[in-house]
């Protein structure tokens, strides 16, 4: 009885080492895993990114400014790294290197066209439009997070 006892013992003991290695590796590969999904869509919202900028033409009416300060808006908040959607170092360079030249273009169109400069201070674009509001004008609604159509 003692006998089968002690193999008793050493069978869970190994077991229980085993598990315990087995949850050793997950820990550390569960991450890994985690980081290069997140890697590939910080990778793809890299490129919508370059898309946006893409779209940003010559802004020539109110309604294209409220369009280019909503997509400032957008793109300031567009997947932003955070805790929970980290991905590799350079490929969070990457991304906020390319949002930064996304928002530059929007500033930039918004400042050609009203010869203001508020930089990426979307509050204060959204002032400017208030006070050069044409009561003619139907702008419509930019709020509630959706992209605005071009």
């Amino acid at each position: 009885m003692a006998h089968a006892f002690r193999f008793r013992l050493r069978t869970l003991l190994a077991v229980l080492a085993l598990v315990g290695a087995l949850c050793a590796i997950l820990f550390q590969f569960i991450p890994m895993v985690m980081r290069y999904g997140v890697g590939r869509h910080q990778r793809a919202i890299t490129e919508e990114l370059v898309l946006f900028e893409q779209q940003c033409t010559e802004i020539t009416d109110r309604k294209g400014a409220a369009h280019a300060i909503a997509m400032l808006d957008y793109v300031q908040n567009y997947y932003v790294p955070s805790p929970g959607y980290r991905g590799t170092g350079e490929t969070e360079r990457s991304l906020e290197s390319q949002r930064t030249r996304t928002m530059r273009v929007y500033a930039t169109a918004l400042e050609d066209y009203c010869g203001e400069s508020h930089d990426f201070d979307v509050p204060a674009w959204h002032t400017w439009l208030a006070a050069s509001a044409d009561t003619k004008d139907n702008l419509p609604t930019t709020a509630g997070g959706k992209v605005p159509s071009p």
